[in-house]
């Protein structure tokens, strides 16, 4: 179970930094492990020790990414670019919009959503000191460090998980080959996930929508069903006091499908919601989203000639736009609210910052 294997963690993580452990960060992961008791830990979780040493280097390889962040954070007001040859340049103009300065010479507008998600499209970006603002440079390299955390997050759970006596013997395949098969956009159905994801991403990031979007690890995917989780602002039922919104917010788990059969996947999410609230999770709880969604496989490669700014889901016109937005906010909050988000989908190009 998830919670056995972050207490496992915590606990490798608050000996890791006792004072008298400290100078062992910089050994060998072998004896690093042997001064936390790999051992016992192995036995908590029915592990064997192997398995325990490759989640500790993982966690080391965390460690290295937050010094990297560290180290960036500390130097934000310096002038001094990292030369990174892939990474695109991106400046802001005097009226705050960023564009990718091209090595032609010419300009391509980025909004900002793009610039803090197209790293999961595997687009790299560099933002010139001297025109973007500090905040936003500090947001990007937080977004950065965030997706490589949750990348070797995901590793870790999928060895626990996948080896763990005290996990679920029927996942335990599943989770072998889905971290890979989620970076690697195996299937139509991974490809859909991340590019609604995406667009919904850049979205609450562009626009003043009332929601919030954020990745579900592995353990949420396999056992609990979840492809990703909305945090939705939505108008609180009363008496309202004068000049004054009142919102409540609610933390739902969205299990998104493009197949047409959903009987099936109705007597699991039942079950996954049962789960939710038996692990204690934050989810609130679990909706089925089925929007079908057609040639992705082809637009994808449209996108991939060049990679524009947005990812591959900026090829979507306004009605697929919509059409997965009444899908994915249905029943979560007002159909007005919907509407109006709708929209703005329509009238706007976030890549402009103008209305098309």
């Amino acid at each position: 179970m998830e919670s056995g294997f972050k207490v496992a963690l915590s606990e490798l993580r608050r000996q890791a930094v006792r004072p008298k452990d400290k100078d062992e960060l910089d050994e060998t992961v072998e004896q690093l492990g042997a001064a936390l008791g790999l051992d016992e830990v192995a036995e908590a979780r029915g592990l064997r020790k192997e398995s325990v040493v490759k989640i500790l280097s993982l966690q080391k390889e965390k460690q290295r990414i937050m010094e990297w962040l560290k180290a960036r954070l500390k130097n934000i007001d310096s002038k001094e670019v990292e030369y990174d040859p892939s990474a695109r340049r991106i400046i802001a103009d005097q009226d705050g919009r960023y564009f990718w300065e091209k090595t032609d010479g010419t300009r391509e507008p980025v909004s900002l959503g793009a610039l803090l998600t197209d790293g999961i499209w595997d687009v790299n970006y560099s933002l010139d000191p001297e025109s973007v603002p500090r905040i936003v440079r500090k947001k990007f390299f937080i977004a950065q460090a965030r997706r490589l955390l949750q990348r070797e997050l995901d590793k870790q759970i999928a060895i626990d998980q996948s080896h763990s006596q005290k996990s679920n013997p029927r996942n335990r395949q599943g989770y072998k080959g889905l971290v890979m098969n989620r970076e690697n956009l195996e299937t139509q159905g991974h490809l859909a996930e991340r590019m609604v994801f995406s667009y919904l991403n850049k979205l609450s990031l562009d626009e003043d929508v009332p929601f919030t979007i954020e990745a579900a690890n592995v353990y949420e995917d396999i056992e609990l069903k979840i492809d990703f989780i909305l945090k939705v602002r939505t108008r609180k039922r009363g008496v309202a006091v004068e000049g004054v919104t009142s919102e409540e917010a609610r933390t739902i788990g969205v299990q998104f499908t493009i197949a047409s059969r959903r009987s099936r996947k109705l007597g699991k999410l039942q079950m996954a919601k049962a789960k939710a609230k038996e692990t204690g999770s934050k989810v609130e709880d679990i909706v089925l989203v089925k929007v079908p969604l057609k040639k992705l496989n082809d637009l994808f490669a449209r996108w991939a000639v060049n990679k524009p700014p947005g990812g591959p889901d900026r090829l979507w016109d306004a009605e697929i736009k919509q059409k997965i937005l009444r899908g994915v906010l249905k029943g979560l909050i007002e159909e007005d609210e919907i509407e109006k988000i709708c929209a703005k989908v329509a009238s706007r190009n976030p890549f402009s910052g103008q209305a098309a």
